[in-house]
């Protein structure tokens, strides 16, 4: 079980601890995001064998806890980061392997947690606009220490470039 810390935003000067899920520690991923209020971390991701589905849990730096489920990953490779806007957060995962050219362009699996709820439980995951078509500037670090630039989000996919 792994265990992480941050500042209680109430009270600066106290600590909180947050578990993951009962989880192998290899599977105990973890993305941490942030609104104006609040801090949160996403963790414990594992995925079932027979239904493309995630499992994780989303913790709020208040104490409140929320068991959450985010559909459309592939259920083998549970990878998350998280994306910040001004009301809501992109949480990208569920990378999979190289196209068949052997490019090194990727399709991800793309959540929308919406925080216009100053609470953010999560009980909103789905997509702005099927329609809608995003352009992220910058770079996430994933695990290994991999940089990848999103070029566009349309809908619930996402084609990321490799460097």
């Amino acid at each position: 079980m792994q265990t992480f810390q941050s500042v209680d935003l109430q009270n600066p000067r106290k600590l909180i601890s947050v578990q993951c899920s009962n989880l192998p520690p290899s599977r105990c991923l973890a993305t941490v995001f942030s609104s104006d209020s609040a801090v949160y971390i996403l963790s414990g991701l594992s995925s079932t064998a027979t239904e493309e589905r995630i499992l994780g849990d989303l913790w709020k730096f208040d104490g409140e806890f929320t068991q959450i489920e985010l559909s459309g990953s592939n259920p083998e490779v549970c990878g998350a980061q998280a994306l910040q806007f001004s009301h809501y957060f992109l949480i990208v995962g569920g990378f999979s392997g190289q196209k068949l050219d052997g490019s090194k362009q990727m399709n991800s699996t793309v959540w929308v947690l919406d925080c216009w709820n100053s609470k953010c439980t999560a009980n909103v995951l789905g997509v702005v606009d099927m329609n809608a078509v995003f352009r992220v500037q910058g770079a996430l670090l994933i695990g290994g220490g991999l940089k990848v630039e999103i070029l566009q989000l349309k809908g619930m996919e996402a084609e990321v470039a490799f460097d």
